[in-house]
C-alpha cells in the first residue's frame, strides 16, 4: 500500500513538471502576448476554450494582469460561444 502510495505521489509530482504548451487558439487573441499566453499555460489554461471558463478576478489573481486586459482576453476568448448562440437562434 504504501508502496502504491509512494508511486501515485511520484507520477503526480512529474505530470506537474510538464511543460503546457499554448494552443494557437490562445496565441491568436488580439490582446495575448506569447510571454501571457505561456504564463497562463503554466496554470493549465492552453487554450481560448479554457480561459473562457476564468472569471476576471481569476485571471487577475492567477497572472498579475490589468483588469481590464483580463476582460479583453475573457470576452475575445467567449466571442465564438457568442456567436454559437446567435446562430441557433436564426
Amino acid at each position: 500500500l504504501q508502496e502504491r502510495a509512494r508511486s501515485a505521489l511520484l507520477s503526480q509530482a512529474m505530470s506537474s513538471d510538464v511543460m503546457v504548451e499554448p494552443e494557437e487558439s490562445l496565441l491568436a487573441l488580439s490582446s495575448m502576448t506569447r510571454t501571457l499566453a505561456y504564463q497562463l499555460a503554466e496554470h493549465q489554461i492552453a487554450s481560448a476554450t479554457a480561459l473562457a471558463e476564468y472569471s476576471v478576478d481569476e485571471l487577475i489573481e492567477l497572472t498579475g494582469i490589468e483588469e481590464t486586459l483580463a476582460g479583453e482576453l475573457i470576452m475575445e476568448a467567449r466571442q465564438p460561444l457568442f456567436d454559437g448562440l446567435e446562430n441557433q437562434g436564426e
